[in-house]
């Protein structure tokens, strides 16, 4: 009978392999049960990788459309809070305003003429909001604030009425102020972009403008209005007690009247909005999609891999047993 024996070495050489072969397989077994892919994806798909590449190229693309559309939802949302406030300012300037005038009392006057002031600043601080050091309502410039502090807006527009004795006079002076293009408010108030924020991309053919700036015109009227009635609580300014009087009214009334166009910027952003929500419901239905195919193709089976690691464990187990035993071997031992 013919016998093949190991010698010693050769015997060490042939447990060390087993031992590493095993410890191999339990690594990748493990790996599997927690990761529940396959560890060997090359073998899983023969070597074609071309549908793999292109899920996962379909998963990176997306997630820029889902950080576009996230960015994007970020600045509507702050630009609709914004608006939402200094709607709300001027709102309640208004019926201040308009009751002081109808009163005739001086303390209730003065006391309207203290809000306005309040109101434009307050109205300045809303526009000039940052989210994530970007302004809002800067255009292109998101690195700036996109108007001048209020008390530098106002000394422009004491600047732009001097002289004015009437309040004609100083209505048709801060109307040319503010409607100048290349002057006035645009080159001395203005400090952000003339161009619009870029458009914010959600899809391959799908884009959303937050194009909106304080330099547009709702924001430009309110603005003036409220800056009417500042020009009115200034005491510097050589007016008359009617002359205040009518300012205080035409800024209610001027504040009151754009109240319907500040809705109409609030209802764009409100479709805008709508259409992001929209396209991140779509596009968190598209990764999943992905997902399921990518997990198709490189799943596993989580009892069989389990199943699997155990029988390796066990394996690996009597071999560091038979290890054991066989280093305490003596030839009194062997020849029993």
């Amino acid at each position: 009978m013919t016998m093949i024996s190991l010698g010693d070495l050769a015997q060490s050489f042939m447990l060390r392999r087993h031992n590493a072969t095993t410890r191999q397989e339990i690594t990748r077994l493990a790996e599997e049960v927690a990761t529940g892919r396959t560890a060997d994806v090359a073998a899983r798909l023969s070597g074609a990788f071309s549908y793999l590449a292109d899920i996962e190229r379909n998963l990176g693309t997306l997630q820029g459309y889902r950080t576009s559309a996230s960015e994007a939802g970020t600045f509507a949302a702050g630009m609709q809070a914004a608006l939402g406030r200094v709607q709300e300012i001027g709102s309640n300037l208004s019926t201040r305003l308009i009751e002081s005038t109808s009163s005739g009392i001086a303390i209730v006057t003065a006391a309207a003429a203290r809000d306005a002031v309040d109101s434009l600043d307050r109205i300045v601080s809303a526009l000039n909001t940052q989210i994530g050091g970007r302004s809002l309502f800067a255009g292109n410039a998101t690195a700036s604030a996109p108007l001048v502090s209020a008390e530098t807006l106002r000394a422009e527009m004491r600047a732009a009425t001097a002289g004015q004795t009437t309040a004609d006079g100083v209505q048709s002076a801060l109307d040319a102020w503010f409607d100048d293009v290349s002057a006035g408010f645009q080159s001395l108030a203005y400090t952000g972009s003339s161009s619009g924020l870029a458009p914010f991309h959600l899809g391959p053919d799908e884009t959303v403008d937050l194009d909106l700036t304080a330099a547009s015109p709702a924001i430009r009227t309110i603005l003036k209005q409220v800056g009417l009635a500042t020009i009115a609580a200034d005491e510097t300014i050589a007016l008359s007690s009617g002359a205040r009087a009518d300012l205080m009214r035409r800024s209610a009334e001027g504040v009151f009247a754009v109240q319907s166009d500040l809705n109409g910027l609030r209802a764009d952003l409100g479709y805008a909005e709508a259409r992001i929500e929209d396209s991140k419901v779509r596009q968190e239905a598209e990764a999943s999609s992905l997902e399921i195919a990518r997990n198709t193709l490189l799943g596993v089976d989580p009892f069989d891999v389990a199943t699997r690691l155990t029988d390796a464990q066990q394996r690996l187990e009597s071999l560091y047993a038979v290890t054991a035993r066989l280093s305490r071997l003596t030839l009194s031992d062997f020849l029993r």
